[in-house]
């Protein structure tokens, strides 16, 4: 149900020049039905295979579209994006190590609304990726790298700190419970004894997450069910936030242990 919202254009050495002359990101027609996808205003970026370097942060200010300048690259990349630069952050090198880290195959091109959001995190805010998510891929599926005390292996510090909070204070709860009524959705966290779901919104500064978080908010308005929302600030005082917020759908009389 999320909608496409970035893609990462590949290079080499000898193509490189061209893109940056031209603003254009090609590719081979095997990948057509991947660039016809991409919507102008998308956030993009450009990995050099070569050299490993990832560049950013891009806008496209086309849809993916066959041949917007035919003789590009001498033809041989037809499936194009038009860009522009939306800000011009210094390269990140060892790029696609970093990308396997969040768990974003680099040779997809096109990007989820998330994962378009991890990657400009990459370039504008490295420092918050630990608490918002470590996520990586080693030939399989992906893996949860932080292990709260009940046992709970969660995606993210933040995440962790709530799992525990919920744990020291004796409520049941679920992790990555999917919606009753619309189950493509998973919510962070579900408290039976409160029949309420907590979600941790760690990147509200990036637009994508901005517009994911809505769609979230929508639908557990949508179906009237309870919603806690957690920002990072709010994780670092959970001790005054969480208890407050639970005890408007906790049982009357209900005591936090």
């Amino acid at each position: 149900m999320s909608e496409l919202k970035g893609f990462i254009a590949v290079c080499r050495n000898d193509t490189e020049r061209e893109c940056f002359d031209r603003m254009l990101f090609g590719s081979v027609m095997r990948y057509w039905n991947s660039v016809k996808r991409v919507q102008k205003g998308d956030v993009g970026f450009l990995l050099n295979l070569d050299t490993d370097v990832l560049y950013g942060l891009f806008r496209a200010e086309s849809d993916g579209t066959m041949n917007i300048v035919p003789e590009a690259w001498g033809a041989r990349f037809p499936a194009q994006v038009k860009v522009s630069w939306e800000t011009k952050y210094e390269r990140i090198a060892k790029a696609r190590q970093l990308l396997s880290d969040l768990g974003i195959p680099h040779f997809r091109f096109t990007l989820t609304s998330r994962e378009a959001t991890l990657v400009c995190a990459l370039f504008e805010a490295p420092e918050k990726l630990e608490m918002v998510t470590v996520v990586r891929r080693r030939g399989g599926p992906q893996e949860r790298t932080f292990t709260a005390e009940d046992g709970h292996n969660v995606r993210s510090k933040a995440e962790c700190m709530i799992d525990d909070w919920l744990y020291r204070h004796d409520l049941i709860h679920a992790y990555e419970q999917r919606l009753p009524i619309e189950p493509d959705f998973i919510s962070d966290f579900y408290v039976p004894k409160a029949d309420c779901y907590i979600e941790y919104w760690g990147l509200e500064d990036y637009e994508q997450y901005r517009s994911r978080k809505e769609k979230k908010v929508n639908i557990y308005q949508k179906h009237g069910l309870k919603l806690i929302g957690l920002n990072d600030k709010d994780v670092q005082k959970l001790r005054y936030v969480l208890p407050k917020e639970l005890l408007r759908y906790l049982p009357e009389g209900y005591v936090l242990r």
